[in-house]
């Protein structure tokens, strides 16, 4: 995701998705900071390399964080109970 006032790019997947008859709407969750180059990676097509890029490693660690975060609040609800 590029923040065009900032000149800024982030990782970013997509959360949610709501359709509506005229639109559809995407909710993303920001990740961290890249830079310019990382973003260019980000989106350059796969290929036939077998090694984990630095974009493959952030989103690991962005899934391992979102799944941290169920697991928490998971837990939470059960200790609530």
């Amino acid at each position: 995701m590029h923040d065009p006032v900032a000149g800024e790019h982030f990782t970013a997947v997509v959360a949610d998705i709501a359709f509506e008859l005229a639109d559809t709407s995407y909710r993303l969750e920001i990740g961290t900071r890249i830079t310019s180059e990382e973003a260019t990676e980000c989106l350059a097509p796969r290929t036939q390399d077998e090694r984990l890029t630095t974009q493959d490693i952030v989103a690991l660690l962005a899934e391992l964080r979102r799944s941290e975060r169920d697991v928490s609040a998971a837990l939470a609800d059960l200790r609530a109970r």
